[in-house]
C-alpha cells in the first residue's frame, strides 16, 4: 500500500485526473495556507468527481488560515451527494472537539473512514500512542482510522532510520488502526543552488523503508517529488523561471535545472529530448506523464507553464512509486 501527499495545485490535480491509482493507493490532498482561487476550487471538485482512486481521498484543511471546518463543510455542500463518499477528512493530533465531531459525522454518513495525520515533532516521541489515546478518548473505532505518521522533511537520514527501526516498528506492531503509514521526503526545498544540468538525490525515505520497515506492517508514504514546503503565492505578473524536470527513479530523484531564464519552450524541448535518451527513462507507455515528456522531446506541444511540467512529473512519480512499493512488498 502506498500513500501520496499532494498539494492542491493545478499540476497535482491534473496528474491525479490523468492517472489510474492502484486499488490500495491512498491520496492525501493538502489545502494551501492561502485561500484557493475559484479555478482551483472548481478543479478540486472536478478531480473528486472524476477520481479513479478506489480509496477515499483524504482532504486536509489543517493548514488553511481561514476556518478549516467551514471550508471542508462548504466543499461538501458544493459536490453531489454521490461524490461525498470519495472524500475522507484528515484530522491531526491537535484537532479540537468540533473538528473531530465534523470528521466523525462525515465518516459515519459518507466515507466510512477518516485519516489521522500524526506529525513527528521530536525523535523521542511516539505519535502512534498519542493518536490512539485521542481516538479512544473520542470513542471512535480505530479500525476506521488510517494513521499516517508524518516525519516530514528528512534532515538527518541516520536519525530517521533509527526512528523508523525503533519507534516506527513499535507503532505498527499490533496496531488497532485500519493501517499505519510513515510519510517522509528527502527532496530539497529548493534546487536554486544546483549547477545547471542534471543532478541526482537519494530517496532516503524509500531506502530506509525498504531496509527497516518493509514487511513489518508499516506502509510507505511520501510527498511526491516535492519537499513539505508550501509554494509561495502566485505573482500577479508571472516572471520567467528556470526550466526544470524532476523525474523519480527507484532509489533516486533525477533533476534537471535550466541554464538561463527563458519563457520560451525550447528549454523544455531540450529537457524532453535529453530525458528520453537516458537509460533511466521508463518509456512513453509507462504513464501519461512519460508520454508527454516524450512529446516534448519530439518538439511537440510544450508546457504553458511550470504547473504543466509538475503534472507530468507527478503522474510519473505516482505510478513509478506504486510499482516499486508493490514489488518490494512482494505483491
Amino acid at each position: 500500500m502506498y500513500t501520496i501527499i499532494l498539494k492542491i495545485k493545478e499540476g497535482e490535480l491534473v496528474a491525479l485526473q490523468q492517472s489510474q491509482p492502484a486499488s490500495d493507493t491512498r491520496v492525501l490532498l493538502e489545502v494551501l495556507p492561502t485561500p484557493a482561487g475559484p479555478n482551483t476550487e472548481k478543479q478540486l471538485r472536478n478531480t473528486i468527481a472524476a477520481a479513479n482512486c478506489p480509496a477515499a481521498i483524504g482532504l486536509d484543511y489543517q493548514a488553511q488560515t481561514t476556518d478549516a471546518l467551514d471550508s471542508f463543510e462548504g466543499l461538501m455542500a458544493q459536490i453531489p451527494a454521490t461524490d461525498r463518499p470519495k472524500v475522507a477528512p484528515v484530522l491531526h493530533l491537535g484537532s479540537g472537539p468540533r473538528a473531530f465531531s465534523t470528521a466523525a459525522a462525515h465518516a459515519d454518513n459518507h466515507s466510512g473512514v477518516l485519516y489521522l495525520r500524526a506529525k513527528v515533532i521530536t525523535l523521542c516521541a511516539n505519535p502512534a500512542e498519542q493518536a490512539l489515546d485521542l481516538i479512544e478518548s473520542k470513542r471512535f473505532d480505530p479500525k476506521r482510522v488510517r494513521l499516517v505518521v508524518d516525519f516530514g522533511d528528512i534532515d538527518d537520514p541516520n536519525a530517521y532510520e533509527d526512528w523508523v527501526g525503533d519507534i516506527g516498528i513499535k507503532a505498527a506492531a499490533n496496531s488497532p488502526f485500519a493501517d499505519v503509514s510513515i510519510a517522509a521526503t528527502s527532496y530539497p526545498g529548493s534546487i536554486s543552488k544546483l549547477q545547471p544540468g542534471w543532478s541526482k538525490f537519494v530517496r532516503h525515505e524509500m531506502e530506509i523503508w525498504q531496509n527497516r520497515a518493509q514487511g513489518r506492517g508499516i506502509h510507505f508514504a511520501d510527498y511526491g517529488c516535492r519537499s513539505t514546503a508550501f509554494p509561495p503565492p502566485p505573482r500577479k505578473f508571472a516572471l520567467p523561471v528556470l526550466a526544470q524536470l524532476r523525474y523519480t527513479l527507484r532509489d533516486e530523484y533525477l533533476v534537471y535545472r535550466g541554464e538561463t531564464l527563458k519563457s520560451d519552450r525550447q528549454q523544455h524541448y531540450k529537457i524532453g529530448a535529453d530525458m528520453v535518451r537516458k537509460i533511466e527513462y521508463f518509456g512513453p507507455e509507462f504513464s501519461w506523464g512519460d508520454l508527454n515528456i516524450e512529446s516534448l522531446g519530439r518538439g511537440l506541444g510544450g508546457p504553458r507553464g511550470r504547473s504543466q511540467i509538475i503534472s507530468y512529473e507527478t503522474a510519473h512519480h505516482l505510478l513509478a512509486t506504486e510499482a516499486l512499493v508493490s514489488r518490494r512488498s512482494g505483491l
